[in-house]
Formats: structure tokens, sequence, C-alpha cells
């Protein structure tokens, strides 16, 4: 089977591309690069026999998506390509709409002009705003309050509707909590240079620096006050991915599955396992919460256990422990 990973040379989208490579599957990544790398690729291809094509292009560029599947026998797409940053997302919201809701609609028209029919789709758990209930079911209201939430829901909306205009198509949406860690081959992380707001590469870095480690806010009703998230380790990402791909073969229509551990760990709590493990003293300051953010947030994973045969191996130190050791390999 011949698959596109869009966004493929990030950390999520290079870590799945190295398990399809591994499994057997052709893999064609097409990446902008402007929140990757393209060391991620060139390490994929020199520890797999089996190696990916690349195509530097952005899936804005109507003419570079057209050619690409023109000129590529595709047959699945595991849609990850976009902007994420909920902060940035309400300082610009129309660069986040633009990019990925005009970006994903010319993705699927070119697979629909090219009779390509199955599609995974990397949505997040942001679209579900602030929890009415928890744990998080897939029925849950989808009321995201932040920009890059709604272009999650409104990416799920037209995959909805193209599944409902056409049984050609087979999709899946994927709605990830939060991602940690390296897999075991500790090719790519969650970590570069530039600034990022996820809790892993923001901790190591404030670590290894010996500066001040920001947490957004303790007044929250958590039971230590600070906001309290699902974490999920890369490797069981991944293998929800796979798993996906078995189900897209016997399904069609539109399917959605959270991927999570059904767990939730506060801020605090994740600072405690952190500086166990890297055995380093870390500095903390509480500032003002973060537009955006909801107060606790952690799945319900019994309809992907149950309909994708998948259920998450790792538990948090495991995520820790692999974040930390791939982050001494770049520093």
């Amino acid at each position: 089977m011949n698959v596109l990973v869009t966004g493929g040379a990030g950390y999520i989208g290079s870590h799945i591309s190295h398990q399809l490579l591994c499994d057997g599957y052709k893999v064609i990544i097409i990446d902008n690069l402007s929140n990757s790398d393209i060391a991620s690729v060139n390490k994929l291809n020199k520890i797999n026999d089996n190696k990916a094509q690349f195509f530097k292009g952005d899936i804005c560029d109507q003419d570079f998506i057209q050619t690409l599947f023109k000129n590529n026998k595709i047959d699945l797409v595991i849609h990850l390509a976009g902007l994420k940053s909920i902060s940035e997302s309400i300082q610009n919201p129309i660069r986040y709409y633009s990019n990925n809701v005009a970006g994903s609609l010319n993705l699927f028209n070119a697979m629909r002009k090219n009779s390509v029919y199955k599609i995974i789709f990397s949505s997040s758990a942001t679209i579900y705003g602030n929890p009415q209930s928890l744990p998080i079911t897939e029925e849950h209201d989808l009321c995201p309050i932040n920009p890059y939430g709604k272009s999650k829901k409104s990416i799920e909306d037209i995959l909805m509707d193209l599944a409902n205009y056409d049984k050609k198509w087979r999709i899946i949406s994927l709605r990830y909590f939060n991602p940690l860690g390296a897999n075991k081959n500790n090719f790519n992380g969650d970590f570069l240079e530039k600034d990022q707001q996820n809790i892993m590469p923001a901790l190591i870095k404030a670590a290894k620096k010996n500066k001040i480690f920001n947490i957004f806010g303790n007044d929250y009703s958590t039971k230590d006050g600070t906001a309290i998230r699902d974490y999920i380790h890369i490797e069981d990402l991944v293998d929800g991915h796979i798993s996906s791909i078995s189900y897209l073969e016997k399904k069609s229509g539109f399917s959605v599955f959270n991927l999570g551990t059904s767990i939730g760990y506060s801020v605090l709590e994740v600072i405690d396992v952190f500086k166990k493990i890297s055995k380093l003293d870390l500095s903390y300051n509480i500032i003002d919460r973060r537009e955006g953010d909801s107060a606790e947030c952690y799945a319900s994973n019994n309809k992907a256990r149950e309909k994708l045969n998948w259920k998450p191996k790792k538990n948090l130190t495991d995520m820790i422990e692999s974040a930390w050791k791939y982050s001494n390999t770049v520093n």
C-alpha cells in the first residue's frame, strides 16, 4: 500500500512514517518544514532499508498538491499537516483557518479528483473545549474555545460531509490527547530549538538551561490547582494509526476515535516525575492562565479499545524517560 503522510517530517508524522516503513508500506512524505526539520526524514531513511520519498511543499499550494497526486500512486492519506499552537491561533486566527482548513480542502479535492478515498485525519482533543463530563467520550459535544480547535472541528465537519455525500470515502478522525516521548530507535522527539509551548520540550529546556519554568495558572478547580491533561506515549499514538489502517479496510464512512490513556496528570505531577528522571532541580513560577486552556481534559478510550483493538501500553514515566533520553542526543 502506498501511503501519503502530510506533515510527515514533524514529530508525530516522522514517528508514524517510521512505523509504516518498518511494516513494509511505501511512504511518501510532504512537508513545508515550517515547524519540522528535513533531518528527521534523513534519519528515517538511514535506519530503514525501506526508504520514504520526500517532497517539500505546502498543502495550501493547489498546483503542488494536484501534481503530487497526478504523478504518484497513493492509496491512503494520513493527514497531519497544519499549524498547532493554541496561543498563536488566538493571535492570528485567519492564518489558522487559511492554512489548516483551506489547505485541507485542497488536499481533499486532489484526493477526490484522483480517486483516493481513504484518509486518517489528525484531529485533537481541543475540539471538545471545556469538558462537561469526564472522561470525555467521542459523543461529547464539540465546543472548541480557540481558533486552533475550531479549525480541527471545521475539518472534521468537511470530512463528515464527504462521507455522507459519497459512500466511497473511508475516513477516520483520530482525536489526539497529548503526545509525549520518543520511540525506541530514539531518532526524533518533540524538541526543537525554537520556542515551543508543549510541556515536555519546555520543561527540558528550562531544566538544562537553568531557567524558570512557567506554569500557566494554579487556580483551577483541580486537585493541586494546575491544569490536568491526558498524556500518551508517541509509540502508542503511532499504534493507533496502524490499527486505523486495518479498520479502514473493512469500514466505510466517517469514524472518530479518541487516542489517550484515560488518565489525567496535573502539571505539578508531570514536573515531579520529570525531576526524578532527569535528576535536575527545576524552579517554576506561577503566571496567569493561558487564554483558550481548559482546566481538565482526559479521554475515554473505550471505543478505540473495542473497535480498533488498540490500547495504550506506556505510562507517564515511560513517556518522560524516552523524551529525556532523546533530548540528551541533541544537546
